[in-house]
């Protein structure tokens, strides 16, 4: 991660969620983290199928274990494993970004925030997800679904993004572009969120 970002100019790091079925809270991976934020660079995690451990029932019919549910249950656990494992009381400028929309986050925010209450955290479940999530518009052309990562994270944590190719680029632009929202809010999303998370 150093010589990508310090030698080849590079933003950021990306991850397929689970490595062998094991996630970044266990402090293995902590190294990873801490240079990430000692960098000043993110860190995304991508979807993928759920570790070998879950994946069984989500077999039994075409896409449940990708698209349909299994990516966003992947991440979704990913992120709550980070929080619950302590990791942005450890590292509390890291910054991790999830696609579309966030896999269910900012809707679960106030519940996640319940459930993690009785842990020994020095920081709230809600406020590391507030203070170190970014969310991204692509693969998720559903307004419910933005207006809820809207209310739930601010606009400063929305950052535009296509999926391209499974997703049109000249779609998921109109679609923001048509959101009923302030133009300031459409020019933190459509670039400003980006132009400084990655240093731009």
């Amino acid at each position: 991660m150093e010589r990508a970002v310090l030698e080849l100019g590079l933003k950021g790091a990306n991850i397929n969620s689970h490595t062998k079925g094991e996630y970044l809270d266990d402090k293995k991976f902590w190294p990873i983290l801490a240079k990430a934020e000692k960098l000043g660079v993110p860190i995304y995690i991508h979807p993928r199928m759920p570790s070998p451990d879950m994946v069984k029932p989500y077999l039994a019919y075409n896409q449940v274990d990708k698209v349909v549910a299994g990516y966003g249950a992947e991440v979704f656990l990913h992120a709550i494993r980070m929080i619950g494992g302590g990791v942005f009381d450890a590292f509390p400028r890291l910054q991790i970004v999830l696609g579309h929309l966030g896999e269910g986050l900012p809707f679960w925010l106030w519940r996640v925030d319940r459930g993690l209450r009785f842990l020994n955290l020095k920081k709230s479940a809600a406020n590391c997800i507030r203070d170190n999530f970014f969310v991204t518009t692509g693969g998720m052309q559903f307004l419910p679904a933005l207006l809820c990562a809207l209310l739930a994270l601010g606009a400063e944590r929305v950052l535009f993004s296509v999926d391209y190719p499974f997703e049109s680029s000249k779609d998921t632009v109109q679609f923001i572009d048509n959101v009923q929202i302030s133009d300031a809010d459409k020019d933190k999303i459509f670039h400003a969120n980006s132009e400084k998370l990655f240093n731009l």
